[in-house]
C-alpha cells in the first residue's frame, strides 16, 4: 500500500505547476524575441502603460489575496465534507492563480512592446509570488481544517 493525494490535490498541484511553467516559457519567449521596442520613451502611451502595469499589478495581486482570504473563511466557517472543501478549495486557488497571471502576462507584454527592464523585473517578481502560492500539504490541512489523511488515499502496488 502506498498514500498519494487525492486526485483532486493532486489537479491542484498540476494546474500551479502547468501555470508556473506557462510563465516561465513565456519569459523565455518574450526574451528571445525582444529585439527593438514598439514604443519607445518619446510615445505618450509609454508612460500610460507603465502606469497601467504598476496599478493593475498591485489591484490584481491585492485582490487575489483578499479574495482568496475571504473563501477560505468561508471554507473554514460553514464545514462541510472533505471532497466539498476540497472542491471549493479548487475554486478559490483558481481565482487566486488567475489574478497573479493577469499583471504578470501585462508586464510581459508591456516589457515587449517598450523594451523598459522596470516591467520585466516586475513581472518576474510576480511570478516568484505565484511560485510560492504552490499548494503544501501544510497549507491545505490549515486552510481546509483536515488530518493529513483525509488529503491521501491508499493505493495498492
Amino acid at each position: 500500500m502506498r498514500n498519494v493525494f487525492k486526485p483532486e490535490i493532486k489537479a491542484l498541484i498540476v494546474l500551479h505547476t502547468a501555470f508556473l511553467v506557462g510563465q516561465v516559457l513565456f519569459l523565455a519567449i518574450i526574451c528571445f524575441m525582444s529585439q527593438k521596442p514598439v514604443i519607445t520613451q518619446t510615445d505618450s502611451s509609454y508612460k500610460t502603460l507603465q502606469l497601467a502595469v504598476a496599478l493593475l499589478t498591485i489591484a490584481c495581486i491585492a485582490a487575489s489575496f483578499f479574495l482568496f482570504r475571504q473563501r477560505v473563511n468561508s471554507i473554514q466557517s460553514t464545514g462541510g465534507s472533505v471532497a466539498e472543501k476540497i472542491e471549493r478549495y479548487r475554486a478559490a486557488t483558481i481565482i487566486k492563480f488567475s489574478l497573479l497571471e493577469a499583471p504578470y502576462m501585462l508586464g510581459m507584454i508591456a516589457y515587449f512592446l517598450t523594451g523598459n527592464m522596470a516591467c520585466l523585473i516586475l513581472a518576474i517578481l510576480i511570478m516568484v509570488v505565484f511560485a510560492a502560492q504552490r499548494p503544501t500539504v501544510p497549507l491545505l490541512m490549515y486552510h481546509l481544517q483536515v488530518s493529513r489523511d483525509d488529503l491521501f488515499e491508499e493505493v495498492k502496488l
